[in-house]
């Protein structure tokens, strides 16, 4: 966030602000929260390699002077881009990564890409790591989603009721859509 454009605090995929509204707040990822939403992605099966390679072949391209892990993320294998998306250095904003990892949920859930389940799935894994945010009420989404799902199998919810529940999770994560980077939204070659 640019200086003196008041404080923001990223909580449950909502941006709380002070001293200025979230409508004309700009978010500016560090290329450490991007590892680590890459990472998320990655893990979650919401991004492919070759998705993540885009991003190094951007930082090459972008700058001067390339930083070591973006030459070696080109053309890394998947099994050591873990560890070099470990080695960008920095400080992740707290919360930031996690946000847009659920904002591409939100944009995939939209576009038909994930189903139900597969939501689910992700909203359980995301429960289970501690990584939701929890409600003053409740469970968090991912708890709730996985409870709803259950009542689906066993007949007492409706293909509808289940899709207007999973709108409910993850539509408070719409706004991290227009902040996702370029390469996060477009798989042309997974």
């Amino acid at each position: 966030m640019p200086p003196g454009a008041g404080a923001a605090r990223l909580v449950a995929g909502t941006l709380k602000v002070t001293g200025r509204t979230a409508k004309g707040l700009h978010m500016y990822p560090t290329d450490r929260d991007l590892a680590e939403f890459a990472q998320l992605g990655l893990r979650y099966g919401l991004l492919c390699l070759a998705q993540v390679q885009r991003w190094a072949d951007t930082v090459i391209a972008e700058r001067a002077e390339p930083p070591p892990w973006a030459i070696e993320l080109a053309t890394a294998e998947l099994n050591d881009t873990i560890h070099l998306l470990n080695s960008v250095p920095g400080k992740a904003s707290v919360g930031l990564p996690l946000n847009l990892l659920v904002g591409l949920v939100h944009r995939k859930w939209r576009k038909g890409d994930l189903s139900i389940q597969r939501v689910k799935e992700i909203g359980w894994q995301l429960h289970l790591e501690d990584q939701l945010p929890q409600p003053e009420t409740g469970g968090d989404w991912g708890t709730v989603l996985y409870c709803e799902y259950e009542d689906f199998e066993q007949g007492y919810r409706t293909a509808a009721q289940m899709q207007a529940a999973v709108e409910e999770k993850v539509t408070p994560w719409a706004a991290y859509e227009g902040h996702l980077p370029v390469w996060a939204r477009y798989p042309q070659t997974c």
